[in-house]
């Protein structure tokens, strides 16, 4: 929160059960890992707490992020961190800069550079998801391969984009910045430790945000 603190509720009790500091700035981005708590503040500090409930989160990592965290996309997942500058005159709203989530270390040899300006993002354990112009990019972070397209048949009016992207475990939901919602099930087939997707297009869900 603006406050400079991460506060854990219970959502049964509506009660809160911690208060963490240690920021000392405002936090723009707070997730919950399977066995981590991670935030971001608006220093550029990344911090990782250990997580085996609510009574046991201890201190783990922390490192800095280059990029500007009032003006950049990010997404953490429990692998990586990724981000995505947005300076459309240097080209870093194309580019995406990968941080491995155990480590802080920035990953110089992930090479993800998206084919429009991105938008929004999202990660599910190795694919990523860029929101770039009217299309889903899914990227194979592991391999820096742009594994498919989704909405490359859209026709979009003019200026319209993929606002947002919300992934699952079961399917890929991206909203358009004209509130039209698209959406595609999602597939995992684990083979050799990689994770490949399938994609099939279902509908359309007409949403004005008007």
């Amino acid at each position: 929160s603006l406050d400079q603190s991460v506060r854990v509720w219970s959502v049964e009790s509506s009660s809160l059960l911690r208060v963490l500091r240690g920021s000392g700035c405002p936090i723009l981005l707070v997730k919950l890992l399977p066995d981590r708590l991670a935030w971001w503040a608006t220093s550029g500090m990344f911090q990782v707490w250990s997580w085996n409930g609510p009574e046991n989160i201890e201190p783990q990592l922390r490192f800095n992020i280059d990029e500007d965290p009032l003006s950049c996309n990010i997404a953490v997942g429990e692998h990586y961190v990724a981000v995505a500058g947005n300076d459309v005159y240097s080209n870093t709203d194309r580019e995406v800069v990968i941080y491995n989530s155990h480590t802080g270390h920035r990953m110089l040899e992930k090479d993800i550079f998206a084919s429009a300006q991105i938008q929004c993002m999202d990660i599910q354990c190795h694919p990523l998801f860029l929101g770039a112009g009217c299309s889903v990019e899914i990227w194979d972070i592991e391999n820096s391969l742009c594994v498919a397209v989704l909405g490359s048949n859209f026709k979009p009016s003019l200026n319209q984009t993929i606002k947002n992207i919300c992934v699952s475990d079961f399917q890929v939901v991206a909203m358009l910045s004209s509130g039209n919602i698209f959406y595609w099930p999602l597939h995992n087939l684990v083979k050799k430790n990689m994770t490949i997707l399938r994609f099939r297009y279902i509908t359309t869900l007409k949403h004005s945000l008007e």
